[in-house]
């Protein structure tokens, strides 16, 4: 094994990264994407998953594609006729 040293995992120090297949799952422009059955390399001592960047790029091209939902305003509380008879101070807040 002559590049051996390119497959030393970066997490550990101690094992080695092997080919294997895993989920991959992540948080893109607030959206959570799992995509299963990924390429990934695993450490065969702490299980640390590497991805390939250009596999990540392909995501990260299929999620800015998507139309994201726009932010909703929150719609502020509405009071009671009770409520809006009441002074300020004497109201109990939430």
């Amino acid at each position: 094994m002559a590049n051996s040293a390119a497959l030393i995992c970066p997490q550990c120090q101690i094992g080695f990264l092997q080919p294997t297949v895993t989920t991959y799952s992540g948080v893109h422009h607030g959206m959570l994407i799992s995509v299963p059955n990924m390429p990934s390399w695993t450490c065969d001592i702490c299980q640390h998953h590497e991805f390939e960047e250009t596999t990540i790029s392909q995501i990260e091209a299929l999620v800015g594609q998507l139309r994201l939902p726009t932010e909703v305003a929150r719609r502020s509380t509405t009071r009671t006729p009770l409520e809006n008879e009441m002074p300020a101070a004497q109201r109990l807040k939430p």
